[in-house]
């Protein structure tokens, strides 16, 4: 890749006459290493199974080496046949994120008290009224969560039960409004893109990537990248979404293989680890899991040491309300932890990062886009992470989602309807795509 995330920045082959070439890889000439953990093709979307079984690039090798580059595709050709279908399988607070995104579901209808699975919608935080039992109130929510509540009043929403004294606040919009809404104008050098977007089968050609590179959501996101001067906290993570796609591969392993996995919202993954891994080094939490965790413990048995070193994974709490009272409970419920806020003017950042990919979506006719109100817990990862991880891959997120697909792999088919009023889960899903273009992070799943 041309510098964007994922891709190795150089590969070296040494000739016959002891010389080396050092060229920077594109998106689609990368080769297996970094992808998705290593997962094999068989597991992967079309497009990244086409470029992990891709030779290496002959221009790579030094003169004469073209037998080294059919070795090394005969290998990989190897390695894949050879795999067992059945196998099982530092961090600091940050105040300086100049833009992040993501992808977030609520807690499963079904579940019992304490051990659902989803991802808890931001909106879930207690409205209108209070109610005794779990403050994620599943009925609650659904029942008066309206549009004319949700959006009547541009400032923000009451809600009854905030923060760990479940006391009425006001919570102010992480964002108001649908944005300009540009003219449809796709360049004859943006049609790859554009079909790379809309069913991802183009997205190795080399002209979906410099279309996608050019736009300006990416130029920003590439300057946001190069602020660090090169460095990054890790060097590959893994971002786990809920969505019912990680049921389609046993993923776990290479889940586990990145230096960092990010989760969301406490989902209880313990019965699926085959499929999603075991290892959590980030968990990523809207309001009321945050809640669940920390203010009332009712779910701190899903709160788990890392099986590499036995520490405990650091908590990131990003609703704009309340977030110090609830950071202070998680240090004092759980000893050492490290908990990370993300204050509502580092979220501002975010979403204007967010409605400037929804701009280029738009002009690019991928529209159109509603209103909104708060990214969804997975936009606020990818959004956070993607200054801090080198190569980030993506599981269980509902991009390119399969016309019969559940929406959780936990069982819940549909998300719950106070999602779908404060999430833009179409913008979001149309900003991964375009990321994924552009080769900053990969959809494996």
């Amino acid at each position: 890749m041309t510098g964007g995330v994922g891709a190795p920045a150089t590969m070296v082959k040494s000739g016959a006459g002891g010389s080396a070439k050092q060229k920077k890889l594109s998106f689609q000439r990368q080769q297996r290493h970094g992808f998705c953990g290593g997962a094999p093709p068989r597991y992967l979307p079309e497009d990244l199974a086409e470029i992990a079984r891709a030779p290496p690039p002959v221009e790579l090798a030094a003169d004469g080496d073209e037998e080294a580059a059919a070795a090394s595709e005969a290998s990989i050709s190897e390695e894949d046949e050879g795999e067992d279908e059945d196998t099982d399988t530092d961090k600091e607070t940050d105040t300086e994120v100049d833009a992040d995104s993501g992808t977030d579901k609520e807690k499963d209808d079904g579940g019992s008290k304490g051990d659902t699975e989803a991802e808890e919608d931001a909106s879930a935080s207690g409205p209108l009224t209070p109610v005794s039992g779990s403050s994620t109130s599943v009925s609650r929510r659904s029942l008066l969560m309206t549009n004319r509540f949700v959006f009547g009043n541009r400032e923000g929403v009451l809600f009854q039960e905030v923060g760990c004294s479940m006391k009425p606040f006001k919570v102010p919009h992480e964002n108001w409004g649908e944005g300009p809404k540009p003219k449809t104008a796709v360049a004859e050098s943006e049609k790859a893109l554009v079909a790379c977007i809309n069913g991802r089968r183009t997205c190795t050609d080399p002209a979906a990537e410099s279309a996608a590179r050019a736009l300006p959501s990416m130029v920003a996101l590439e300057r946001a990248r190069s602020a660090g001067g090169g460095k990054f906290r890790h060097k590959s993570c893994a971002i786990v979404g809920n969505a019912g796609s990680l049921l389609a591969a046993p993923y776990g392993e290479f889940v586990n293989a990145h230096d960092a996995v990010i989760r969301f919202n406490m989902a209880n993954f313990l019965s699926f680890q085959k499929h999603v891994g075991n290892e959590t080094d980030y968990w990523v939490n809207g309001h009321a899991r945050s809640k669940d965790l920390c203010c009332t413990g009712q779910i701190k048995h899903l709160f788990k040491a890392r099986k590499t070193d036995g520490g405990l994974p650091e908590i990131v709490l990003w609703f704009p309300s309340k977030q110090a009272e609830v950071a202070a409970a998680c240090k004092k419920r759980f000893k050492g932890v490290k908990v990370t806020t993300l204050p509502l003017v580092q979220t501002k950042r975010m979403v204007a990062w967010m409605n400037l990919m929804r701009h280029d979506g738009s002009r690019l006719g991928l529209g159109p886009f509603g209103n909104w109100l708060q990214l969804t817990s997975g936009g606020h990862a990818v959004l956070h992470f993607v200054k801090h991880c080198e190569s980030i891959s993506m599981y269980g997120f509902t991009a390119w989602k399969s016309v019969n697909e559940q929406d959780q792999f936990t069982g819940r088919r549909k998300k719950v309807h106070s999602g779908q009023l404060f999430h833009d889960w179409k913008g979001e899903s149309v900003a991964w795509r375009i990321m994924h273009a552009a080769g900053f992070l990969k959809m494996c799943t």
